[in-house]
């Protein structure tokens, strides 16, 4: 998950300090460690969340190309933005969801804590 977590942060970065939020993503990692990056835009937020979020499933749980895969959503969670983290591979049991709290100041970001 690190490999993700990792590509995942590297794309949230240049999002926020381009236009200082993002749009759903998702990405996979296949079994020569390659990350292919994936999105699916509809015209709802929550159905972009629920497209990525099957799209990833399907390919990982389903084809013997991809180890496992994510994706990312901006949110604000009890008034604080933080960046909501999924994770699935064929060896996990479901989706691992964490949250990690961000601060975007002068084109700086600085990333708290993870959270559960």
């Amino acid at each position: 998950m690190e490999v993700i977590n990792d590509a995942m942060l590297d794309q949230i970065e240049i999002y926020l300090k381009e236009i200082g939020e993002f749009y759903p993503f998702g990405v996979l990692l296949r079994h020569d460690s390659k990350i292919i990056s994936i999105t699916t835009v509809e015209d709802k937020i929550e159905k972009s969340i629920e497209q990525n979020k099957r799209e990833i499933e399907t390919r990982v749980l389903e084809s013997c190309e991809f180890h496992s895969g994510g994706y990312s959503v901006d949110t604000i969670v009890d008034g604080v933005p933080k960046i909501q983290m999924n994770f699935i591979s064929k060896q996990s049991d479901g989706w691992i969801q964490v949250y990690l709290p961000y601060k975007l100041v002068d084109n700086k970001i600085d990333y708290g804590e993870f959270e559960s």
